[in-house]
């Protein structure tokens, strides 16, 4: 029997009240050369009983003899699967039909990516789309501050992971997946297709809200690793603080600002020297991200808009005259 194109790998552990709909909803592909890799890790509910209710001869069911939790299961996974490709999914997602589909065939046509993520729909919003940057340059910019992928809309190409000897490192759980796509970014590169691919569940027991010191712990050392490769070592609180900025959280505080201005400066310096970013596309998303600081700090004045225009920061960042008269006004009358 050939080797499937896909290994679907779903990891389940006590998952009765969602299985089956995932399940079904992976079976429902209108792509049809894969395999269904479920490895029950020691259930203690009915979550294989209803696994083994399905008949279709594309389910390989493995079953852990004791719960050996996520990290390990993916990596058996990843050691048994048998498909060129493999496509993550969680024990309560839902994969749209067309999702097989869609991956295999962009990632057919481009050999040069080994991770291909999607975007997402939360089951709690209808309609509302989590989007995630398409190309790779700026997918590598988006880990300066979080994962660039949801992960159980992710497929991998099985090549890369062999060739490297990659796997989820148990040093970093609840934050494996983030700390894997970090190493995979040396060796190959990242798309995200521009479309809802899986609709995803969150609840009680996700892992941020369960686990989220430990997850806010290990995001923040992922995080240090990628700005170490672009060159730049960094603090707890200068991540906090490249993180404000990003998600817009910013302070009216001169100190804040001024911090902010030499962390991005600094940033952009030591890329310049690695090259790990693509300068061009580094260069830009910072200077947007230092114009909205300022922009939405003006009620400090003209201290700021000097500031702002002094910094060499702004040369990246084309400012229509339309907004520039406003950024003045702003500044001139203290306008928050």
């Amino acid at each position: 029997m050939n080797n499937p194109i896909v290994t679907v790998l779903l990891p389940v552990y006590n998952a009765e009240r969602y299985i089956a709909l995932a399940v079904e909803s992976i079976l429902k592909q209108s792509f049809r050369d894969f395999e269904l890799l479920i490895i029950n890790d020691g259930s203690t509910d009915n979550s294989l009983e209803i696994i083994r209710s399905f008949k279709d001869e594309r389910i390989r069911l493995v079953t852990n003899e004791s719960n050996q939790k996520l990290i390990a299961t993916l990596n058996k996974g990843i050691q048994l699967a048998r498909g060129k490709y493999i496509a993550r999914m969680d024990a309560d997602d839902i994969s749209l039909p067309e999702r097989l589909q869609k991956q295999v065939d962009f990632m057919e046509s481009h050999p040069e990516v080994g991770v291909c993520g999607a975007w997402f729909e939360p089951l709690e919003l209808p309609g509302k789309a989590v989007k995630y940057p398409e190309r790779d340059e700026n997918i590598r910019i988006m880990m300066l501050y979080q994962t660039p992928f949801c992960h159980p809309v992710v497929m991998l190409r099985k090549e890369v992971l062999a060739q490297q000897n990659i796997f989820f490192s148990p040093d970093f759980i609840h934050g494996e997946d983030y700390e894997m796509w970090v190493r995979l970014s040396s060796v190959t590169q990242f798309a995200n297709i521009p479309e809802v691919l899986l609709r995803y569940r969150s609840h009680e027991s996700s892992v941020s809200a369960s686990y989220p010191s430990i997850q806010k712990t290990k995001t923040y050392a992922v995080v240090r690793m990628v700005f170490e490769k672009t060159g730049l070592n960094v603090s707890d609180s200068e991540i906090e603080l490249f993180r404000d900025i990003v998600h817009a959280k910013f302070k009216v505080d001169k100190d804040f600002i001024q911090q902010g201005e030499t962390l991005l400066l600094k940033l952009l310096e030591a890329n310049k020297r690695t090259h790990y970013q693509p300068v061009a596309e580094l260069q830009q998303f910072v200077s947007e991200k230092w114009f909205h600081l300022c922009y939405n700090t003006t009620s400090l004045g003209a201290w700021m808009y000097a500031l702002y225009f002094n910094s060499a920061l702004s040369k990246y960042q084309k400012m229509n005259l339309g907004i520039r008269l406003k950024f003045i006004i702003k500044t001139m009358l203290r306008i928050k």
